[in-house]
């Protein structure tokens, strides 16, 4: 159960789980009103003794270790730590709720190394279908907000990735998680089909 237990054992200590790493941190009863840190990351500890509703997290990959993350949405916007290695979880771009430009220069970082999956839109200004899935692309950005990193990149101003991807049709759409290429779709295809290929990483 996340958060506090309901009960303080004889040692007079409160088991609190972290809401940012999920660690089992031990606190006395003497702090429970006052502002504890989690042991392992350093994350706040809910120690009010009322019950709150659960924060929504988000599952953010630490780009050092691999692990994945569960964040808390008030963390979404700082720089959080990954529980397992402690470096520094930039968290900061993930919560725009729309498309992240893409060029040459950003590829490597905000695709590759992103800590989230990435669906790429890979566009032609002169494209018909593309224009025709533009505001889906915007609508999945709004949807995925936090989880999924919604990206486009200009086919014709980036070469050099287009190439090396083999986009010879546009749209396509890439899928990228943990810096891997896992599936490419092509075509001014439907929400629901995009939705239902992105399932396995939400």
């Amino acid at each position: 159960m996340q958060g506090e237990q309901s009960n303080i054992n004889q040692s007079g200590t409160l088991i609190i789980r972290c809401p940012g790493c999920g660690t089992r941190n031990r606190v006395s009863a003497a702090k429970i009103q006052s502002g504890s840190r989690c042991g392992k990351c350093g994350a706040s500890l809910p120690t009010n003794r009322e019950k709150k509703p659960p924060s929504a997290l988000y599952k953010v990959r630490c780009m050092e270790c691999g692990t994945k993350n569960r964040i808390p949405t008030d963390k979404m916007r700082s720089t959080a730590r990954c529980g397992k290695c402690g470096a520094a979880l930039s968290t900061e771009d993930l919560m725009s709720g729309h498309p992240l430009i893409i060029t040459e220069e950003t590829f490597d970082r905000k695709v590759l190394k992103s800590p989230l999956p990435v669906l790429l839109d890979c566009f032609a200004p002169w494209c018909g279908a593309c224009r025709i899935i533009d505001p889906l692309i915007e609508e999945l950005a709004a949807e995925w907000n936090g989880r999924i990193r919604v990206g486009k990149l200009n086919v014709d101003e980036n070469k050099r990735i287009a190439s090396k991807f083999q986009i010879s049709a546009t749209p396509t759409l890439l899928i990228f998680d943990n810096g891997i290429l896992k599936e490419r779709l092509t075509g001014a295809l439907p929400k629901q089909h995009i939705m239902q290929k992105m399932s396995g990483y939400l």
